[in-house]
């Protein structure tokens, strides 16, 4: 099976969000190789949450920072802090609000299992919780 690494980036969530996200992680069928976490020029409340929030995680966590005042600006330097620190064969690339179901990134793992594919989540809104919820890949995209 591929190696994964999860990729996602932070500038303002709460730490109930990042916990939420976080928990879905450990969900069955939901284990990756290792965690890359790039905090964009966070606030100090987001900063906190994200590291308390992966910092029991049963893989790998990277945690890598932009420096610079709270504030963002744009997320190319995010993400391609994000692409440079993964070392696995796949990228599960997510926003950091988006709760995983259960089986997702074994569902992402085996549709990429040729290593030429592009998956796309689907999502829905949750009106009980303010984030992202009930994410699955689902969309294939070609080779």
């Amino acid at each position: 099976m591929p190696s994964v690494s999860l990729i996602l980036t932070i500038n303002k969530r709460t730490t109930e969000v990042s916990k939420a996200v976080a928990d879905s992680f450990r969900l069955p069928g939901n284990a990756v190789d290792e965690a890359v976490i790039v905090l964009d020029r966070p606030t100090p409340e987001a900063r906190k949450g994200a590291c308390e929030a992966w910092a029991e995680a049963s893989c790998a966590v990277k945690i890598v920072e932009i420096d610079g005042p709270p504030g963002w600006i744009c997320p190319a330097n995010a993400w391609n802090a994000a692409y440079e620190a993964a070392t696995s064969d796949l990228l599960y690339q997510i926003s950091s609000e988006v709760v995983q179901d259960a089986g997702n990134v074994d569902k992402a793992r085996a549709l990429c299992a040729d290593g030429n594919t592009v998956v796309f989540g689907a999502c829905e809104n949750s009106e009980k919780v303010p984030l992202v919820v009930g994410a699955a890949p689902g969309f294939l995209a070609g080779q």
